[in-house]
């Protein structure tokens, strides 16, 4: 019927009305025919009433990419970067994906993008793969957008521990680059590194505190 010229809301229509598939098993024919994610999309929506989210999953099950999904949810259906993201995010894509798709269909910042995640409660450690992933975020800048995000130090603290693999002394010179003080350095070499007080005294020495 593609050969035929006939669109792909035409085909969708043909195979419901003749066949009674599943907007899964139509939108499953389609890709199968090369057809435009955001046509296949629009199908679902015009001839089975899906919603935008029911048709994010139909054309995930299928095998879109998470860009694709983002584009068409964006361009198709004119949603904004959080409404994008939410809808990734309780499909189950990983935060890294949803980061990359914001970046490709919205050009965003990356702190937009950590704000964006922040909310949808991904930890910074999630967030901080996911900027590092997508944008070649370092370790001081990962720091900065974590704490610019709301984060305190025991979260950035456990953020470039999990995205970068830093040791004590390295988290300490970061937290210190970000204007944190011998407390809650210390604190944080206590809490969360689990250190005794002549090792965290060592690094409070090595780290020019």
């Amino acid at each position: 019927m593609k050969d035929l010229g006939i669109d792909p809301l035409g085909i969708m229509r043909a195979l419901d009305v003749e066949f009674r598939l599943s907007p899964g098993q139509v939108a499953e024919i389609l890709k199968d025919l090369a057809s435009d994610p955001a046509a296949i999309a629009q199908g679902l929506h015009d001839e089975y009433r899906l919603t935008v989210a029911e048709i994010a999953r139909v054309l995930k099950e299928v095998g879109y990419h998470p860009d694709a999904i983002g584009r068409v949810l964006h361009t198709q259906f004119q949603l904004l970067d959080r409404d994008v993201a939410k809808i990734l995010h309780d499909l189950g894509i990983d935060p890294t994906e949803i980061a990359r798709a914001l970046a490709v269909e919205f050009q965003i910042a990356s702190l937009d993008v950590a704000q964006i995640l922040k909310d949808l409660g991904i930890g910074p450690g999630g967030i901080l793969t996911a900027l590092r992933a997508s944008f070649n975020v370092l370790q001081d800048a990962g720091a900065q957008l974590l704490k610019d995000v709301g984060f305190g130090p025991s979260d950035i603290a456990q953020g470039v521990q999990s995205a970068f693999q830093l040791g004590p002394q390295d988290t300490a010179q970061i937290l210190k680059n970000l204007g944190y003080g011998v407390g809650e350095i210390t604190a944080v070499l206590k809490d969360v590194f689990q250190l005794g007080v002549s090792v965290i005294a060592d690094i409070l020495h090595a780290i020019g505190l």
